[in-house]
């Protein structure tokens, strides 16, 4: 696990410490260089203990980067549960991957934003039924997913290197490793700076809105036209790959809307391996939520 996140990311912060655990009555909590810990040591479905690849994770994304602000928090619990999936592609092959981040998928909040603007304390951010604290790990981890796939593996994991160390080439650092405290508008900075654009539009929509875009698709003529509908009507220009017979290929979208020439509707599958963060059928849209929570009269 250590090998793993040192590769994808940089040297483990403490290395002139220690890295330990200590095992406790209750499940977990990170703690820098020694979390506690109370998994018994299980493997999951998927072949290793996550809660200890978890609270390791933390030792980046929590202890070397820490958040001012608890609406900031899927910095330290996104990252946590998208590296996660990630070690186990790498662990268990694509069908566990697609398995665990579609079973996160669905437990997405489509009323909540990841990172919602102003000052948050911890009660704000866990209180039931208002606080984002469940969105942070699912919908946190989704948001880095489709990150990547606009920025592409290098940019992205640069983009990540950057906001842990402040380099793209942490191994050259001299130990101890300075902690920093990072914000979502700094995330915004720092990928925008990687991707050579402002990403401020791909920020917008995926981490200060609650509610998921929707990519309509419809038969014009001879040609599939694609739209994403956003909430407020947000601009969002989020490529999306679409499989064409047995090549996929990258659409790009200008003014949220995309058109694929001389093709037909069925002849083409929308994002076949779910690398794009959307609102999809499988989920409950926010209005549907709403409805179901005033017919069951929870506010």
């Amino acid at each position: 696990m250590i090998e793993f996140f040192e590769r994808r990311l940089g040297p483990y912060p403490w290395g002139q410490e220690k890295l330990g655990i200590a095992e406790t009555p209750h499940l977990g909590m990170e703690h820098q260089t020694i979390n506690a810990y109370g998994n018994e040591f299980k493997r999951d479905d998927y072949g290793f203990d996550w809660l200890l690849h978890h609270e390791f994770s933390h030792e980046w994304f929590g202890n070397l980067l820490s958040s001012s602000n608890y609406a900031d928090l899927w910095l330290h619990e996104g990252a946590g549960a998208y590296m996660q999936a990630v070690y186990t592609e790498e662990f268990m092959g694509d069908a566990a991957a697609h398995h665990r981040r579609y079973k996160s998928y669905l437990a997405i909040d489509s009323c909540l934003s990841v990172a919602p603007r102003g000052e948050f304390s911890n009660d704000q951010m866990y209180e039931e039924g208002t606080g984002s604290a469940a969105n942070i790990y699912t919908k946190g981890a989704w948001v880095l997913h489709s990150l990547r796939y606009l920025l592409g593996d290098d940019r992205f994991w640069d983009a990540l290197r950057v906001l842990v160390y402040d380099t793209t080439e942490p191994e050259l650092l001299k130990s101890p490793i300075d902690a920093r405290h990072r914000t979502t508008d700094d995330f915004l900075r720092i990928a925008s700076e990687v991707a050579g654009q402002d990403l401020g539009w791909f920020f917008e929509v995926y981490a200060r809105t609650g509610e998921l875009p929707l990519l309509v698709s419809k038969q014009d003529g001879e040609d599939v036209l694609l739209h994403w509908q956003t909430a407020k009507d947000l601009s969002f220009n989020m490529p999306v790959p679409v499989r064409i017979g047995d090549s996929t290929v990258r659409v790009e979208f200008a003014d949220n809307t995309a058109r694929i020439a001389d093709v037909q509707l069925r002849e083409i599958l929308i994002d076949p391996n779910m690398r794009i963060l959307r609102q999809l059928s499988s989920l409950p849209t926010c209005a549907e939520q709403r409805l179901e929570e005033a017919g069951s009269g929870v506010r």
